[in-house]
């Protein structure tokens, strides 16, 4: 019971925290939960719910330092690690995982009809 109750405090905190900045700042001032999460994502639109896979052009990247705006496509060995990853949050894997089955299937009927596989 202890635990959840310094849960609690914690998150009261963070939001007197979160409150007190939108208070601060100007270009915080009125803005909506929605029109929030726009700006936390400072342009970048995520594939999945931890940033680490983003959207560029239509295409999955990865969104990490290291590999950021590179195609998942591209490297399937950083692809592979991450799935490997222990601190590769589940729900990144799944969608990462889903990623590339569908590359592999595109890259399958292209080679089975003769055409390029490159993705």
């Amino acid at each position: 019971m202890l635990a959840s109750i310094d849960a609690l405090a914690d998150a009261r905190a963070a939001m007197d925290v979160f409150e007190a900045q939108r208070a601060y700042e100007e270009k915080l001032k009125g803005k909506s939960l929605d029109e929030l999460a726009v700006l936390s994502r400072r342009g970048r639109t995520n594939a999945d719910p931890a940033g680490k896979l983003i959207w560029v052009e239509g295409r999955m990247c990865f969104g990490t330092k290291k590999n950021q705006g590179v195609p998942v496509g591209d490297d399937w060995g950083y692809a592979r690690w991450m799935l490997r990853a222990d601190h590769t949050p589940e729900a990144t894997k799944r969608i990462l995982a889903a990623e590339l089955n569908r590359l592999d299937a595109l890259a399958t009927s292209r080679a089975a009809a003769g055409q390029p596989t490159l993705i």
